[in-house]
């Protein structure tokens, strides 16, 4: 199911941006934000890649003016990238897959694009670069960049990081209710209803990867095979008779960036601290 949206969300992305010629970054602001995002980062990349600074051991990288003048040609190399007319249509279909299973499987998207290897470390600028390309649910990358920072580490492997990654979304999720649900599968609403035909709704195989993703299997079951789902529909079934209790209650979770990272940190010894805020907002929103 995924796949399958995924292409179609592609399909029509390149009816409004089609191939053709170069699409310099300017042109993105015509696709839905998280796409326009990802391409963005991708842009970054490229620009970082194929048109760098010139290094020579002739050139002593210390002088300022040469540090001056790398930044200043990475910042203007950065703003005229473009996507050349014969990468633009793999572009937008491989950021279609990426953002879309990002919404609906956001730990196992986030591991497999940061590490290539298995084996590598990153510090914590390479996992902020990368981590960057999506931009929804930003309380991933905010507590993940300050777990790395508050325990000094030279780097990160793909073990560890999945490990944390998973906590992070278990405790964010611990308590939720209905309103909570909708309100953190907004991003996903957003981004499918461009979809001519989906409209304001969602496929249930997406919704049931989405639950399952995080634990919630006795949700995911209650969704019919086959069956779309708009958001009053998804909603009445959180909340109807029989829904697990969590859906019911309809708390909300109020920890700061801040607060959430020794919360986490405590989960590995199994004794979760109570680090409620009553007067910040959930750091999911």
């Amino acid at each position: 199911m995924l796949d399958t949206t995924a292409d179609k969300l592609a399909t029509h992305l390149l009816t409004i941006l089609p191939s053709g010629g170069p699409h310099p970054r300017r042109d993105l602001d015509a696709l839905p934000t998280p796409i326009a995002d990802y391409l963005g980062s991708v842009l970054d990349r490229r620009a970082d890649q194929k048109a760098a600074a010139p290094t020579s051991p002739w050139l002593d990288d210390s002088v300022e003016l040469i540090q001056t003048a790398r930044k200043v040609w990475r910042t203007a190399a950065r703003s005229a990238a473009q996507f050349p007319e014969g990468a633009w249509t793999k572009a937008v279909r491989t950021a279609s897959r990426q953002v879309l299973s990002y919404l609906v499987e956001p730990v196992e998207t986030l591991a497999s694009f940061a590490y290539t290897d298995a084996a590598t470390e990153l510090g914590l600028n390479a996992l902020q670069e990368r981590m960057a390309a999506f931009t929804p649910y930003p309380y991933f990358r905010e507590v993940a960049e300050g777990y790395v920072e508050r325990k000094a580490l030279n780097g990160i492997d793909r073990t560890e990081f999945e490990k944390l990654l998973h906590r992070i979304d278990k405790r964010m999720v611990a308590s939720f209710g209905a309103t909570d649900w909708m309100s953190l599968l907004e991003p996903l609403f957003s981004l499918v209803r461009t979809i001519p035909e989906h409209k304001d709704s969602i496929p249930s195989g997406l919704l049931r990867q989405f639950f399952e993703a995080k634990g919630f299997e006795d949700i995911a079951s209650k969704l019919e095979d086959g069956e779309a789902y708009d958001k009053e529909r998804l909603l009445n079934m959180l909340i109807r008779p029989g829904a697990p209790a969590q859906a019911q209650e309809g708390q909300k979770s109020t920890d700061s960036v801040d607060r959430a990272i020794p919360a986490i940190e405590a989960r590995e010894k199994e004794t979760l601290a109570d680090v409620e805020d009553a007067g910040s907002e959930p750091i999911w929103k």
